[in-house]
């Protein structure tokens, strides 16, 4: 763990000696268990991070293990700027729990956002994933119920996939079928709704003021660097993501060896993310980006007729009957 510290904290030196002090607004810190850092070596990461911020960090999110965060180890990210903590719950229930093969029971779920808010934290993000063989939509939202009860403001959901190679994959799961994957999405969004929550993006949910600024930025076309193997960066009009494995993410490329996108692929991002917002995208800013006139394309009308789409003066956004079918949007619009 120490090697990966060390070279973290050389990346973003990379960055800061090629580009200077940046006005870095928000900082997340996930991508595996960050809980796990040792009280030193997040001192030596923020330390880096402040190095190279100009002007105040405004969000910073750590991710956590729901049994990881002891009130030392909240106390140490806090010293170094994190006000927001995503809690990886998965779902309440102990059969979910178990049959996805997490280490953690409801109890820890409770607790830990117990010590947060003992902690002075009250931005807090869960995890919550659906469409699970066996989930009903009561478990669903007797889940959403609990965890606003205990003090969430925020609710990040995500349909089960099973992807090639899993064990899940090798004994040939099956998620929920779709009509019952959409029972579960609705099930979600109407008890959030019930309960004073924003539905700001299609699979999250918010809390007056309590939206999740970071992610914003990867719907709303604004840049990002990504530092750690795997970790992924918009720059410049350059996309690219570190090599996942450490040797070759330590002599991997930065964003300068990346291609610039073409106005054609900048605007099937732009579309792609955008539409993801309840605000969708801005009809100007899609022109001026790229050069496509959104409201003229010639499958404009037939999403609009369908109920998928809305225009107003300047912007365009999905309905959430559009939501439903957000990948078959993106798709007639591409």
């Amino acid at each position: 763990m120490a090697h990966w510290a060390a070279s973290v904290v050389d990346e973003a030196r990379y960055y800061h000696d090629w580009l200077g002090p940046l006005p870095i607004e928000t900082v997340f810190f996930g991508g595996g268990t960050p809980s796990l850092i040792p009280p030193a070596m997040i001192h030596r990461l923020g330390e880096a991070i402040h190095e190279w911020a100009q002007g105040p960090i405004h969000e910073w999110t750590v991710e956590c293990h729901p049994t990881h965060f002891t009130a030392p180890m909240i106390q140490a990210w806090q010293a170094v700027g994190m006000n927001r903590v995503s809690v990886g719950v998965q779902s309440i229930h102990a059969t979910d729990l178990t049959w996805l093969g997490r280490d953690h029971e409801p109890p820890d779920i409770q607790d830990c956002v117990g010590r947060l808010r003992h902690q002075g934290l009250d931005n807090i993000n869960a995890d919550l994933i659906y469409a699970l063989p066996h989930q009903t939509v009561d478990d669903l939202v007797s889940s959403v119920r609990a965890l606003v009860a205990w003090g969430v403001t925020h609710v990040s959901t995500y349909a089960l996939t099973i992807e090639p190679g899993t064990p899940f994959a090798k004994t040939h799961v099956q998620p929920a079928d779709e009509t019952m994957a959409l029972a579960h999405y609705h099930g979600i969004q109407a008890t959030l709704a019930l309960l004073g929550f924003e539905h700001y993006e299609v699979s999250a949910f918010a809390k007056p003021g309590y939206r999740c600024r970071h992610n914003q930025t990867y719907w709303t076309d604004l840049p990002y660097l990504g530092l750690g193997p795997s970790a992924h960066s918009y720059w410049a009009g350059r996309s690219f993501a570190n090599p996942s494995r450490l040797t070759y993410w330590q002599s991997g490329s930065r964003f300068h060896d990346a291609p610039v996108q073409t106005p054609q692929e900048h605007y099937e991002r732009l579309i792609l993310t955008g539409l993801r917002l309840k605000e969708g995208v801005s009809i100007l800013d899609v022109y001026q980006k790229t050069g496509v006139r959104l409201d003229q394309l010639p499958a404009m009308a037939g999403l609009l007729a369908n109920g998928w789409l809305q225009k107003g003066e300047d912007r365009v956004w999905a309905t959430p009957k559009g939501w439903n079918v957000l990948d078959a949007v993106v798709r007639a619009l591409a």
